[in-house]
């Protein structure tokens, strides 16, 4: 919170005067991967003139999970690969490299 309310000074939420806004935001907040959150955060920063709300910083990109899948599965597949690799024959060795 103090990172948003730092980038956005006059038009955070007073959450002193307002501590039921604090427990909500910390409510929701508290299951979001402290690492995604952050991500997200520094994504409205960068792109929006308004603070952010709870969505903002929760949000879920499907493409990015994709993505995430995508990547393991070849390297699971690379990794499967390696190991089903064998050395190549002396016969068709021979001239490679020479």
């Amino acid at each position: 919170m103090a990172k948003a309310t730092a980038a956005y000074p006059n038009k955070a939420p007073d959450f002193r005067r307002n501590p039921q806004i604090l427990e909500l935001w910390v409510e929701r907040l508290a299951s979001v991967d402290a690492a995604a959150g952050l991500a997200n955060l520094n994504r409205h920063i960068d792109t929006s003139n308004f603070f952010p709300d709870i969505a903002d910083i929760v949000r879920h990109d499907p493409q990015i999970k994709l993505l995430q899948q995508e990547t393991e599965d070849r390297f699971l597949l690379k990794a499967q690969w390696e190991q089903a690799a064998t050395s190549m024959p002396l016969h068709l060795k021979r001239g490679v490299g020479d």
